[in-house]
């Protein structure tokens, strides 16, 4: 348990360290040279970053992504899932249910801007 808290703690703190030149722009989404692929930080008070370095005609989808994750309050779900996976490491079906619960969360994202634009 205590390797798996430190792990996420410490993906955190090197995460954290990356974003902290980012620059806000006038709607609320930060822009990083140090990332290489959008994410969403913060549990009470997330923010979506995207790498400075991203294609525009591709940037309105993955905002769209984005606070599609936010409304379905993902960034709480996978922390949530993540400390239940580090009390229950020892467990393989926990391992893959964590790693399926990542993959529904983003298929669920993107059905849902496919169908936003679609329809």
């Amino acid at each position: 348990v205590f390797c798996m808290i430190s792990y996420g703690i410490f993906s955190y703190l090197i995460l954290k360290e990356k974003i902290d030149i980012s620059i806000k722009r006038s709607d609320g989404v930060y822009l990083c040279d140090g990332i290489s692929t959008p994410f969403i930080l913060g549990i009470f008070r997330p923010r979506i970053y995207l790498p400075s370095g991203l294609d525009k005609c591709h940037e309105k989808f993955v905002i769209a992504h984005e606070k599609a994750h936010l409304k379905r309050l993902d960034h709480l779900w996978k922390p949530v899932g993540f400390l239940l996976l580090s009390v229950y490491w020892f467990n393989p079906v926990l391992w893959i249910a964590y790693i399926l619960l990542c993959k529904d969360i983003e298929l669920a994202c993107d059905e849902k801007v496919i169908n936003k634009w679609n329809g």
